[in-house]
Order: C-alpha cells, then structure tokens, then sequence
C-alpha cells in the first residue's frame, strides 16, 4: 500500500501533475488517479493535491517532529 502511495505521487511521465486554476492557489498541484483493475483496491477515482511549505527551522528538528509518534495529527 505504501509503495502505491509513493509510486502516485513520484515525478514519473504517467503522473501529470497540474496547477489548481483557482487565485491564491499559485503553488497548488493536482494529479487524478484512475484506479480500475489495481489489484486489493476498489475501483474509482483519487484526487491528489500538493503544495510546498516553507518551514524555518533545521531539517533535523522537522524529521525529529514528524518521527515522533507523539506528534501525530489525528484524522
């Protein structure tokens, strides 16, 4: 499940990523995901968004932040 996770969202030719046409939303991607006849999934259709954040502080302290199951934002 992960290695689907990853392989949607890497930079291959098959996954075109394109800007959201909506003002304020300059840094906003999204990519569509068809998934029929993917084997344990259920058919249907995934919207994948993305968007870059600048986080002013070491990039040791940000993987310690979300390394740390402490920190975890429920759903």
């Amino acid at each position: 499940m992960m290695r689907k996770f990853w392989a949607n969202l890497s930079d291959l030719a098959e996954n075109i990523w394109r800007p959201v046409p909506l003002k304020g939303a300059e840094n906003v991607l999204a990519m569509i995901i068809n998934a029929e006849d993917e084997e344990g999934q259920p058919p249907g259709t995934s919207i994948v968004i993305a968007t870059t954040v600048w986080v002013l502080t070491s990039p040791r302290r940000v993987f310690d932040f979300l390394n740390n199951e402490g920190t975890e934002i429920g759903m």
